[in-house]
C-alpha cells in the first residue's frame, strides 16, 4: 500500500468529520437562537398580557365613582402588586436587548404613574385621569413596537 492512498485516505476521512462537526454547529447554532427567540417571545407576551390586564383593571377601578375612596386605593394599589409585571419586567431584563428593557421600564413607569392618581382618588371623569390614561397609551405601543422589532430582527 503507498503512502499517499493512506494520506489521501486520512485526509479524506479529517475533511467528512471537520465538515460534519461544521454542519452540526451550525444546525446547533441555529436551533439555539431559534430557542431563544421563543423563550423572548413567551415573555414579551406575558409581560403585555400582565399590563394590560393591570391596565383594564384599574380602569374598571377609576369608574367606581360610588365606591369609598380607601377602597379604590386599596383595589388599584393590589391590583398592580399582584399582576406580575415587577417579576415579568425583571426576567425581561436578563433577556431583552437594551432598546426593549428601556420601553419596557417606561411603559411600566407609566402604568405605575396611573395607578398611583388613582390611589390618590383620581376618577374616570376627572381630566387628570385622562392626562395620565393618555401617557401609558403613548409608551404602551412604542414598548409593543420594539418588542415586535426586537423578535423580526433579533
Amino acid at each position: 500500500m503507498s503512502w499517499t492512498l493512506i494520506v489521501t485516505t486520512t485526509l479524506g476521512a479529517v475533511i467528512a468529520v471537520l465538515s460534519n462537526l461544521v454542519a452540526d454547529h451550525a444546525r446547533w447554532q441555529r436551533e439555539e437562537q431559534t430557542r431563544h427567540q421563543e423563550v423572548k417571545r413567551q415573555l414579551y407576551a406575558e409581560y403585555l398580557s400582565a399590563l394590560s390586564r393591570t391596565d383594564n383593571v384599574l380602569r374598571d377601578t377609576a369608574w367606581c365613582h360610588d365606591m369609598p375612596e380607601q377602597e379604590r386605593a386599596r383595589m388599584a394599589k393590589e391590583t398592580f402588586r399582584s399582576s406580575g409585571c415587577y417579576e415579568l419586567r425583571y426576567q425581561l431584563g436578563l433577556t431583552a436587548p437594551e432598546s426593549v428593557t428601556r420601553a419596557s421600564t417606561a411603559a411600566f413607569h407609566e402604568l405605575r404613574d396611573f395607578r398611583d392618581a388613582i390611589e390618590r382618588g383620581t376618577i374616570f371623569a376627572e381630566g387628570a385621569y385622562q392626562q395620565r390614561r393618555d401617557q401609558w397609551y403613548a409608551v404602551f405601543p412604542a414598548l409593543r413596537d420594539s418588542m415586535r422589532q426586537d423578535l423580526t430582527h433579533g
